[in-house]
């Protein structure tokens, strides 16, 4: 998909990092990426017009650590990003997560360690 070139090389990078950490400490670890659409003027690129995302997301689910949290980033030059509940997710986007328990679509966690 489509990627702001320095998000990429720097706090989705980073996200990155973080994630591989926590499921290599974590053992079994689920991970989807994906793009969100916001907004009545979305750009496109190329002659076909592939839709630009205006911000990414990562959901993460841990299921020995009983954790599962989403990060969300817009897709521009920054440095920050936002932690969301599954359930903030599956609002914000219109999609469903099933294979996360409910109990843990709503527990909130912190942030990333050295995001």
């Amino acid at each position: 998909m489509p990627q702001d070139p320095s998000n990429n090389r720097s706090i989705w990078s980073r996200i990155e990092e973080a994630v591989r950490r926590l499921t290599e400490e974590s053992g079994e670890a689920y991970v989807v990426t994906g793009p969100l659409f916001s907004g009545r003027q979305l750009q496109t690129i190329g002659e076909s017009r592939v839709l630009v995302p205006t911000q990414l997301y990562k959901v993460v689910y841990l299921p020995q650590r009983q954790i599962a949290f989403a990060v969300v980033v817009e897709n521009m030059p920054t440095k920050t990003y936002t932690m969301k509940t599954v359930r903030e997710l599956e609002a914000m986007s219109g999609l469903a997560f099933p294979g996360i328990p409910d109990a843990l679509k709503d527990k909130r966690i912190g942030g990333l360690r050295g995001v």
